[in-house]
Parts: structure tokens; C-alpha cells; sequence
């Protein structure tokens, strides 16, 4: 996974979640204290081990974690992928430029599992189809109204499928007002 991913969380634990502390996070993960750097790969596994331990430490269900989380992550996302990004573009565009971003973040090394983000329209609304052994698909939620809120937009998200739920996607129908 991104090393983006790794280092937004670590901010998203010391900055939005109060009364924990990065340090108790990894200790509850059992994992070695790491600088993460945004443009190196590390392990999955890093990632979940890190936010089940928040959400062990916090008692916040995984799901409201990983929004709020995705949400905070849109505006890095949106830094650092921003030369796929034109600046004449409004929300919609961005969404709908998601499967390239994601694409890069989604990087092939040994670290990472197969998983899949594309779009297309569909009348006024813009339709996400994730595919991961990750299910993560409630950070991509939280993703989708970060960007929103990037561009001070509101994002109603209807989903018909989700992995959580057996499917064998999630399909997010993102409307913007």
C-alpha cells in the first residue's frame, strides 16, 4: 500500500482521534515504530493491524473510522496526486479521475493485494465500483465526501453492493449537490 495511506493515518490518529496516541496505536498492533514516507511501499497488513488497534483503543466500530479517515485523506490524495488532476475540474471530474489516482496508489509491489477502483457516469451521478480483498470500502466513502467537501460540494452516496455485505464489489452512486 501507499506510503500516503501509512502517514495520513498516523496524522489522522494524533490529530482526530482524541485521548490516543500514535505510540499506543502500534504498541496495540504489535508493530515496530516506523517513519513512513510517502512515496515508499509497505505492507497492508501494517495498515489493518493499525486501524483494528485504533479501533480496539478507541471503541469506534471500524466502518466510522475508516470514513472519517478516508475523509481526512482526500486532501493529501488530492496533493499528491495533483498532476492527474486538471485545476479547471470541478468534484465530479476528480471522482471521475479516481481509477487513475487510485491506480497509483494501488501500486504492484509484493507488499500490496489486487484491488481494482473504476468509474463511469450514469446520468447526473457518478458511479464508483471497488473491487479488494481489503474491503476498504468505507475508506473510499469517506474519500468520496473529503473530495466533496475539497470543493465545497455535498456528496449524497447510495450503495446497492457492498463486499462487507457478500458482494463482490462495492458500487458507490455519488451524487453531488
Amino acid at each position: 500500500m501507499h506510503g500516503i495511506v501509512h502517514k495520513a493515518f498516523k496524522e489522522f490518529v494524533e490529530t482526530e482521534v482524541d485521548g490516543i496516541n500514535w505510540e499506543a496505536v502500534v504498541d496495540e498492533a504489535g508493530l515496530e515504530p516506523t517513519l513512513y514516507l510517502p512515496v515508499t511501499d509497505y505492507p497492508d497488513e501494517e495498515f489493518t493491524r493499525a486501524a483494528t488497534a485504533l479501533s480496539e483503543l478507541s471503541g469506534r466500530p471500524d466502518a466510522s473510522l475508516h470514513k472519517s479517515f478516508g475523509r481526512s485523506l482526500a486532501p493529501s490524495l488530492l496533493d499528491t496526486f495533483k498532476a492527474h488532476i486538471r485545476d479547471d475540474w470541478d468534484a465530479r471530474e476528480v471522482l471521475l479521475a479516481l481509477d487513475s489516482i487510485y491506480e497509483q496508489l494501488d501500486s504492484d509491489d509484493e507488499h500490496s493485494t489486487s484491488s481494482t477502483v473504476s468509474t463511469r457516469t450514469d446520468g447526473n451521478e457518478v458511479v464508483l465500483t471497488y473491487r479488494s480483498d481489503r474491503q476498504l470500502c468505507t475508506v473510499l466513502r469517506g474519500i468520496v465526501i473529503g473530495i466533496a467537501d475539497e470543493y465545497e460540494r455535498t456528496a449524497e452516496i447510495v450503495e446497492p453492493a457492498c463486499l462487507q455485505a457478500g458482494a463482490d464489489r462495492c458500487e458507490l452512486h455519488v451524487t453531488l449537490d
